[in-house]
């Protein structure tokens, strides 16, 4: 067994920190947490005084096969990246042990999960979408992903019909993905002022139906508040980004926060995202205006960075959110909460994000607490993954 000794505790529940904690681990799972735990003569004892010790952390959106700049292509397999090696390491350098995709090529994803699973190779636990669903002609594919053949082939669903939109959820399901994705807007990035096809509302509606009787949660991109309330209203379990390029000062409407508490959604604003394209200070102002209205109001927060998409780094963008969420108002713990807890939750999953008996041990220990300074959970001197130490710094 592995035994954490003297550790000040943050658990990812809303309770006070614990100093002098110690957590023993067997196998895979937490198995004690307390203080003053027995020590025997084969276990691995690390002592963790002056550090915090916190659950692993979670990217509730990103794209695995995303560029890291605007000169690369726009999305990319498993082949082709030798199975994300970089994306993989910089995300569980930074402490990142779970992350849910938001849109990449489908089998690819399945096939990596089943490797990072099975142990094969090393990275955060995958929770993927498939095709994700948009209409001909529409954001993304259309517009940022430059109507690229491999794409639309591999990332993409584009049904005609409620009836077609039903089917190929039932296709992705039997596949083995975790969750259903859609795709709600009409901007067009790539020629300003000009508007592109939106997803049918029936289609929305027949999405999140059929996922829903097929046992999948949903996740909606929701380019404004607006399309946020049509997204809720049709069924979907969290809205993504909330407010886009252009939208950070729209107010919320009316029935928006009602929505969310009624289905107990989540919102992922990724507003890293927001930071590193170079928003305007008023913009993300705006922006941190939407989500602290929500998170005063009880609304479910998760922290996704939309890393993947040029510019966002992965793994440190998580460390960015949590931040930008205090620079908002939200307190420290809740912060932290939002990647640890709450990533789990936004899967539909309680096997990680605590530090409890019987969670997995999904672990990081940082120099320094972050309930004072939000900025030492960039310390990372340990990272723990199912009982298995894949950073020591210490």
């Amino acid at each position: 067994m592995i035994i954490l000794k003297n550790a000040f505790l943050i658990d990812g529940l809303r309770r006070e920190p614990a100093a002098g904690a110690d957590v023993v681990i067997g196998g895979k799972h937490i198995l004690q947490v307390g203080r003053g735990l027995p020590v025997h003569r084969d276990d691995a004892v690390i002592d963790l005084h002056g550090l915090t010790l916190m659950p692993g952390l979670a990217d509730a959106h990103l794209h695995l096969g995303g560029p890291f700049r605007f000169d690369e292509p726009p999305l990319l397999g498993g082949e082709a990246t030798d199975w994300y090696a970089d994306k993989r390491k910089l995300l569980l350098d930074y402490g990142i042990t779970n992350v849910r995709s938001g849109g990449d090529f489908e089998a690819d994803m399945l096939r990596l999960r089943g490797m990072t699973d099975a142990g094969n190779l090393d990275g955060p636990r995958i929770w993927t979408c498939g095709r994700a669903f948009q209409p001909v002609g529409g954001h993304p594919a259309y517009t940022v992903w430059q109507s690229a053949a491999d794409i639309l082939e591999k990332a993409v669903a584009s049904p005609a019909s409620p009836m077609d939109a039903a089917a190929e959820v039932r296709r992705q399901v039997a596949a083995g993905v975790n969750h259903i994705k859609c795709f709600l807007a009409d901007d067009n990035y790539m020629a300003p002022g000009h508007k592109a096809p939106r997803l049918d509302p029936a289609i929305l509606r027949a999405v999140m139906a059929e996922a829903h009787r097929c046992g999948r949660r949903t996740m909606v991109h929701c380019q404004d508040p607006g399309f946020a309330l049509e997204a809720l209203n049709a069924g979907a379990d969290s809205v993504e980004h909330l407010a886009c390029s252009g939208h950070e000062g729209k107010a919320l409407p009316g029935g928006l926060i009602g929505s969310f508490l009624k289905r107990n959604a989540f919102c992922v604003p990724t507003m890293s995202a927001a930071f590193y394209y170079g928003y305007s200070p008023d913009a993300q102002a705006g922006l941190s205006g939407l989500v602290k209205t929500l998170f005063d109001n009880g609304v479910n927060i998760a922290a996704g960075t939309d890393a993947g998409t040029p510019n966002i780094p992965f793994g440190e963008s998580v460390h960015k959110e949590m931040e930008l969420f205090v620079e908002a108002g939200i307190p420290p713990m809740d912060a932290i909460i939002s990647a640890t807890c709450q990533g789990a939750a936004v899967v539909g999953s309680d096997a990680f994000g605590t530090v409890l008996p019987e969670k997995l041990a999904d672990l990081v220990a940082v120099e320094g607490n972050p309930l004072d300074d939000i900025t030492c959970t960039r310390n990372i001197r340990l990272v723990m993954k199912e009982g298995r130490i894949l950073r020591r710094a210490i």
